[in-house]
């Protein structure tokens, strides 16, 4: 079917008992395969084992400071990310990287975030903005507003130019048309098999499941990703200069917003605003 990369998260991937043996099979399969961990069970047996396997492996930081990685992750949790960083370097696992989720508490801390990194010898990061869904639609504390993502960019801009760490962005975009990339170049496979247009989207947008039909069958066929693969937009896309570009955002947070997958995403509204 053409696909190239495989993303394997949680939850916490490391309660399977055969995630290692799971991980071997997937880089046999000569599928492009990350594994997203908190690294809260991983010690030094388990990252030698994960070296072996080969695939990438990308570590879960929610701020700089216990206040804010701990508020998300749990009490003691970014002892433990360092801790595991540098058992990390001591085996010379090389395809390592973090995933640094924004949110309110650890904005604050952004600019401080390459010098962290630097002290943990850190180089490859990848930035995100926190979706409401999930854990998050029960800590709205958590949730930047949109009219702040001008700053938020200005501050991700700023740290950007450390040339000592390569930042990379999650791509909202679509390659044509309007809406994001679920269920045009991505979906999401739940832990009991059902097919999700994207993770971040709620269950009431849970398909088939791979259990009961193949999986090319799904991508072809299945009714709930056509829902997105049918939107019809909305005015203000429609005007949008840029739409052809940003193709209207998160389908996710037009539907937080607005109750309306053809919505507006704010935040991409917010960020064509000069700043």
């Amino acid at each position: 079917m053409g696909i190239h990369e495989l993303v394997i998260s949680g939850g916490e991937p490391f309660v399977r008992s055969d995630i290692f043996d799971f991980l071997s099979f997937c880089k046999k399969s000569k599928v492009e395969t990350t594994v997203l961990t908190s690294g809260v069970l991983l010690d030094r047996k388990k990252i030698k084992t994960l070296k072996k396997t080969g695939v990438n492996v990308r570590m879960s930081l929610e701020g700089v400071s216990k206040e804010a990685h701990d508020y998300v992750r749990g009490k003691g949790a970014l002892e433990t990310f360092i801790k595991v960083m540098s058992i990390i370097r001591e085996e010379k696992l090389e395809n390592i990287s973090v995933h640094f989720t924004l949110n309110k508490v650890n904005l604050p801390e952004v600019l401080a975030l390459p010098y962290f990194l630097n002290k943990l010898g850190i180089k490859d990061v990848v930035l995100s903005t926190i979706k409401p869904t999930g854990n998050a639609r029960l800590h709205p504390e958590l949730l930047i507003e949109p009219e702040s993502m001008p700053f938020v960019n200005k501050r991700l801009c700023t740290i950007s130019k450390d040339r000592s760490i390569v930042f990379s962005h999650y791509k909202e975009e679509n390659w044509k048309g309007f809406s994001c990339p679920a269920a045009f170049a991505k979906c999401g496979i739940t832990s009991d098999g059902r097919i999700t247009p994207c993770v971040f989207l709620g269950a009431e947008f849970l398909g088939s499941s791979i259990r009961e039909h193949p999986f090319q069958y799904i991508w072809q066929n299945d009714k709930i990703l056509n829902v997105l693969r049918n939107l019809s937009s909305n005015k203000n896309c429609l005007s949008c200069q840029l739409l052809l570009h940003l193709h209207g955002g998160c389908r996710a947070r037009a539907l937080y917003f607005y109750n309306d997958l053809n919505a507006i995403d704010p935040y991409c509204c917010q960020m064509k605003k000069p700043h």
